[in-house]
Parts: structure tokens; C-alpha cells; sequence
């Protein structure tokens, strides 16, 4: 038999979860590896075995390595949840691509939490659960399983 595992929060730890996920936002947006470095836990582990300074280097990959995200011109961030063994974790899916929103004569239609690539902007998705300790992310992972709303498990308790 599996057991799952319920962490209850404060009000408190919410609200500065929810600032950190904002400020990593941000971050990533920016491409500010140096300013992610400082909201990571010295002792988290990330993706499953890195620890924070070879998460940091992952980071600096996805920013400037090739078809990095500092070479397009569009980014939309979404949240939602994971599911499965990270059951709860608040996930965030940041989409970018090649649309240029000054120049393109096409409209951009509003892409939502779980949606598939648009290979016709040739757009990236990468989604990234999270965990805290200490007011820092203590882990970062990547979900299998996600939703975009708890409100139909909601509805089914």
C-alpha cells in the first residue's frame, strides 16, 4: 500500500510561496539565472539529482543555449497543479516561440495550462512543479501528470 503525504501550510507560507513563485517567474522571464541562484535552497535537490548550483547551470542552458529562450520574442506563463506522485505542487508552464507580437500579422490566440506545442510558431513548453522550505524552493521537478484546476477533484470528494 502507498502512503501519500498532505503538507499543510500557513496562511503565511502561502503568501510567500506565492511571491516566490512570482519572483521566479520573473526571473526566468528576464533570464536572470543569478537572481533564481538566490530563491534556491541550499540544500534542495533539483530535476530529481542536481543541487543548486548545476540547477542554476540547467537554467542558464534553457536561457542561452541554443534556441534558448533570450532568442524570442514571446513568453506566456501559466499555473497550475501536478498530479501523481507530486500530487498538490504548484506547477508553472512557460511557453515561449518565435512569434514577434510587433511584426506578425497573425493573432496569437491565448494558449491554457496543459495545451500542446504550436509547432506553427515554433513554440517550447516546459512545466516545473515545486516544492519549499525555509521560504526558498526547495525542490523543482518536472510533472508527468498536471491540471490546470483542482476544482473537479474538488467537486468529487
Amino acid at each position: 500500500m502507498k502512503n501519500t503525504m498532505i503538507n499543510k501550510v500557513t496562511d503565511a507560507e502561502k503568501l510567500n510561496n506565492t511571491r516566490l513563485l512570482q519572483s521566479f517567474s520573473f526571473a526566468f522571464s528576464a533570464n536572470d539565472s543569478q537572481n533564481i541562484l538566490g530563491m534556491l535552497h541550499d540544500e534542495g535537490v533539483f530535476f530529481g539529482k542536481m543541487n543548486k548550483s548545476r540547477a542554476v547551470g540547467h537554467f542558464y542552458t534553457l536561457f542561452f543555449g541554443k534556441n534558448g529562450i533570450q532568442k524570442k520574442m514571446h513568453i506566456d506563463i501559466n499555473r497550475g497543479f501536478a498530479l501523481g506522485c507530486l500530487s498538490g505542487q504548484e506547477v508553472l508552464e512557460f511557453r515561449w516561440s518565435d512569434f514577434d507580437p510587433f511584426n506578425d500579422c497573425r493573432v496569437l490566440k491565448k494558449r491554457f495550462f496543459g495545451a500542446g506545442e504550436d509547432k506553427s510558431i515554433n513554440e517550447r513548453v516546459i512545466r516545473l512543479a515545486f516544492s519549499f522550505k525555509d521560504e526558498l524552493i526547495y525542490s523543482i521537478s518536472i510533472p508527468h501528470a498536471f491540471t490546470g484546476s483542482l476544482e473537479s477533484m474538488k467537486c468529487n470528494n
